[in-house]
């Protein structure tokens, strides 16, 4: 046997800092005992490795993550895995699409979104006449942009809304419909953006 002849073996069991130039499998890599043995080191790392199939991986600290197009990045099942945690957060994300959040709770920043419901029972209001309400938004401020709704129709009540003070917006409805409209009770909706 001379350098560069190819040699197969059954088993393969190499010693400490043994020089191979290039190992062909067809079977099975495997440590002695479990969790023992690395591949690479922090010095002297691997330049790439080629999966064709599902890596297992306990713990995996990455410096650069790339999927490639038409590809996926989801937990195993839904709703059991966090993306960050509370003590280690990602700085920015990027996304060219539609984000699906089933529960939005943002850190208060410059721009920023909240978003509250209350019961509310309108009383009848005369033709010509408003009616107002409040609804307590935490971090509200005045110049902040106040969106609001009904959870029912205003048949043609037009209906406002603002920051009056901290953490309170009001709500008018005024009636400009040429007669006295009682709307039911229903619920008011109310999304504050944050001003630059």
């Amino acid at each position: 046997m001379s350098y560069g002849d190819v040699i197969t073996v059954k088993k393969l069991t190499v010693a400490d800092k043994a020089k191979i130039e290039k190992i062909e499998v067809d079977t099975e890599i495997l440590p002695r005992v479990d969790n023992t043995v690395d591949v690479g080191s922090s010095t002297k790392e691997l330049k790439d490795v080629y999966v064709d199939g599902i890596a297992n991986i306990d713990e995996a600290r990455v410096d650069t993550a790339r999927i490639n197009t038409g590809g996926t990045f989801r937990p195993e099942t839904d709703d059991n895995a966090d993306l960050g945690s509370p003590t280690n957060e990602f700085k920015d994300a990027y996304i060219d699409g539609i984000g699906y959040v089933d529960d939005l709770r943002v850190e208060v920043a410059s721009r920023f979104t909240y978003a509250v419901s209350a019961a509310y029972d309108p009383p009848s209001i005369a033709d010509g006449a408003q009616a107002t309400t409040t609804v307590t938004v935490t971090g509200a401020a005045l110049g902040d942009f106040v969106l609001a709704s009904f959870s029912l129709s205003l048949a043609g009540v037009i209906m406002t809304a603002y920051v009056s003070a901290a953490d309170t917006v009001t709500i008018l409805l005024q009636n400009e419909t040429g007669a006295a409209v009682d709307l039911a009770a229903g619920t008011l909706k109310v999304v504050l953006i944050k001003a630059a």
